[in-house]
């Protein structure tokens, strides 16, 4: 991880020693869920389920946790899940807003 102010010899040498690169776009890159809000997506993806949800599940404004709930209903519902949350997250990126956010970058 480099902290802000890394100047670009430094995060060069960091990168050509880097084997993979793992960036977080919502958050340190962007708000890619600034047009399609992520309660937003955690409703759509909670109507794919039949019958009622647990409370938590039923409530909750995180899309991770709706998807990692279906693993737990079947193999078949969490890939129904996991596809529309890709294709949500296909729809949101151009309503992603760069804003002012710090990058983070996390090299293996």
């Amino acid at each position: 991880m480099t902290s802000p102010g890394t100047d670009a010899a430094t995060l060069g040498a960091i990168i050509t020693r880097t084997r993979y690169l793992l960036l977080d776009f919502d958050g340190p890159i962007c708000s890619i869920y600034a047009g399609l809000p992520a309660p937003t997506v955690a409703e759509k993806l909670r109507k794919l389920f039949p019958g009622e949800l647990p409370d938590d599940i039923a409530n909750t404004p995180d899309p991770i946790e709706v998807f990692c709930y279906s693993a737990t209903v079947s193999d078949e519902m969490a890939a129904r899940v996991e596809a529309e949350m890709a294709d949500l997250e296909v729809a949101a990126v151009p309503t992603a807003d760069p804003g002012t956010r710090q990058s983070r970058i996390h090299a293996a």
